[in-house]
Order: structure tokens, then sequence, then C-alpha cells
């Protein structure tokens, strides 16, 4: 995984580093803590470079072998092997959201003083960010759906069991064993239908609001665009 250190916080780099901090202490390599890999990324912040994994641990290992580079490198290996597992979903945390986005925009244009870029921007990255939520609704709605279809199978199973497990006295702990996973599993299904219906509505009014931001930006650039019209005709 990759990540653009260039926009990154101090606040934000601290966090990457403790997800593994107890990564570093649980290792053989402890004084590789969240202290030196706060240093390490503020290092690569400050060259330019981007977050990978290799980049880090040969920013870590170069703090420690500054004038070998064979034991550098061997250590880099080592560390990579140390941190693989945990990096990639701490680097998350380190990816800018929708609103991080906007964040920095609208700082850049109020500081050049441009007001109507910033406001055009402000505008649309609320629709980006509603289209973020709306994509995160349609992920969990499809897990839930998956989860329904499972549920249903393994009624069908029972059911099925049920039916084909003679009704006499042998099997009567049996069937009834069978009867009471049937109903948990009907329990089941009907609060996952329930959690459906509500993510449906949702999803709707997320999608309402997002149509309506796209309209309130495509009008917001329509003014701008005849005001723009306005003054160059008084120019002219």
């Amino acid at each position: 995984m990759t990540v653009s250190l260039q926009n990154v916080s101090d606040a934000k780099i601290e966090s990457f580093a403790a997800q593994l901090d107890p990564v570093a202490k649980a290792s053989a390599f402890g004084s590789f803590d969240s202290a030196a890999i706060q240093e390490a990324l503020k290092a690569l912040r400050a060259g330019g470079k981007d977050l990978t994994l290799n980049n880090m641990t040969a920013a870590l290992a170069a703090k420690l072998f500054p004038d070998n580079a064979r034991s550098a490198g061997n250590l880099a290996t080592a560390l990579n092997r140390v941190f693989g597992s945990k990096f990639d979903e701490a680097a998350q945390t380190l990816t800018p959201t929708a609103a991080d986005r906007m964040a920095s925009v609208v700082q850049q244009a109020m500081a050049s003083g441009d007001f109507a870029t910033a406001i055009m921007a402000i505008q649309e990255q609320r629709v980006s960010l509603l289209n973020e939520v709306i994509q995160q609704n349609i992920m969990s709605m499809d897990a839930n759906n998956q989860k329904i279809k499972d549920a249903r199978d393994r009624l069908i199973a029972k059911r099925n069991e049920l039916k084909n497990t003679p009704d006499n006295k042998d099997n009567k702990g049996k069937r009834e064993g069978l009867e009471l996973d049937i109903a948990n599993i009907q329990a089941e299904i009907d609060n996952l239908s329930t959690n459906s219906q509500s993510d449906t509505i949702k999803l709707q009014g997320l999608i309402n609001k997002q149509n309506q931001a796209l309209e309130m930006w495509t009008n917001l650039v329509q003014k701008l665009s005849d005001v723009m019209n306005k003054i160059v005709g008084n120019f002219r």
C-alpha cells in the first residue's frame, strides 16, 4: 500500500505509529517504538516521499545504521516481516477522507482569497462525501443480503433434515432440537430483513440529498458563470 504523506498531519502520523507500537514491542525490535516510527514518517514527509512498508522500514534501519548500507538493508528486511501484517491496516488511517479533502481545498482557496472557488469546492466535496457514504451503505446492504441468503440456506437445510427425521419416540429430542433451530433461524432472517428495509429507506434519503447537492452545485456553477460573463461584458 502506498500513501502520500504530503498533507498528512502530525496527529495522524502519531495515530499510525501508535497502531504499530505494540507490534514492535512484541518483537525483538522493541526500540522501534511509536516515537521512532513517527520520526521516520516525518522524515519521509519532509523528503517528499510516499509512505510504503519498504520506505518506512528503510528509514528506520538507516537511522540505526547510517553508515552501513548492508546492515541497514538486512534490518529493513527483518522489519518488513515484523510490521507487514499490520502495516496496511494502520496505513488506512492516513488515507484522506472526503472531509479532509474538503478542508484542504477550502483552506487553499481561502488563503488565496478566491472565495468563489472555496464555495464551489465546499459544494463539490459535499457531493463527494455523500457519494462515499452511499457506497458504504451499499456495501453494508450487500453484506446484510448475503447474511439473509446464508440464513435461508441454513433454514432450508434444517427443514429438510426435520422432514427426513422420522416422527417417533426415538427421534423426539432430535426433532425438538431441529424445530428450535428452525425458529431461531427464522427469527434471525426476520431481524436481518427489518435491517434491510431500514437500510433501503436510509439509502434513498442519502440519494435524495446527493441529488439536491448536485442540483445546488450545478446552479452555483451557472450563477458564477453568469456573473463572470457580466463582468467581462462590462469591460467591452
